[in-house]
């Protein structure tokens, strides 16, 4: 209620977390000293420019009505196909836009660290909601689903995965997120075959 970084667009986080910000503990790294987040700030906000600039710009050329268009249906399906994804890709963008900023919000109030990677080098993605790249190269359902909204899956294992009984726990998970996103007849198909996907991938 009073977390004033996350009020308008998220991501989520636990409580544990929370509380370590508010006693000063949660970006502690060597040696006792805090670790600042300047670099990890700036790295987002670039980002989160870049894709706000590429829908300002292009936004308009790739809106999804494009993809019935006579110019556009009269091309050969490869290209259709390509011209789909484009359209799709563009859909994500404020999404991008939105959480990156988010991101860098929490990350300059000192909230997002999350340790060192094997390198050394402070990592400041412990409620980064998104990985751009990953969402836009993943080979399958379960790697897009892993860099996609990614606080809302912790959270949505901790409420329901983890608690439901084992053989109705995926199905459960997405009929909640499903639920949770509203009650328009998409959701539940695209949630429902979004269970199919993950059941099926496993066997």
């Amino acid at each position: 209620m009073f977390h004033f970084q996350a009020v308008l667009t998220g991501p989520a986080c636990f409580y544990t977390d929370y509380m370590a910000w508010i006693n000063g503990t949660a970006a502690i790294g060597k040696d006792g000293k805090i670790e600042k987040p300047w670099h990890a700030v700036l790295i987002k906000l670039f980002q989160a420019g870049v894709f706000m600039l590429l829908y300002v710009f292009l936004g308009d050329c790739f809106t999804p009505d494009i993809i019935i268009d006579k110019k556009y249906m009269n091309l050969n399906w490869i290209q259709w196909i390509f011209i789909l994804y484009i359209v799709m890709a563009f859909q994500r963008v404020p999404y991008y836009v939105a959480w990156t900023l988010a991101d860098a919000i929490f990350n300059l109030s000192g909230f997002g660290f999350k340790g060192y990677d094997s390198y050394g080098k402070p990592q400041w993605d412990l409620v980064s909601n998104v990985n751009p790249w990953k969402v836009e190269t993943a080979l399958n359902f379960k790697e897009t689903l892993e860099a996609w909204n990614c606080c809302t899956m912790y959270w949505l294992r901790r409420v329901a995965y983890d608690r439901a009984p084992k053989g109705y726990r995926t199905l459960s998970t997405y009929l909640l997120s499903a639920v949770w996103h509203g009650f328009f007849l998409g959701y539940y198909v695209t949630f429902l075959t979004g269970a199919l996907f993950t059941i099926s991938a496993r066997t």
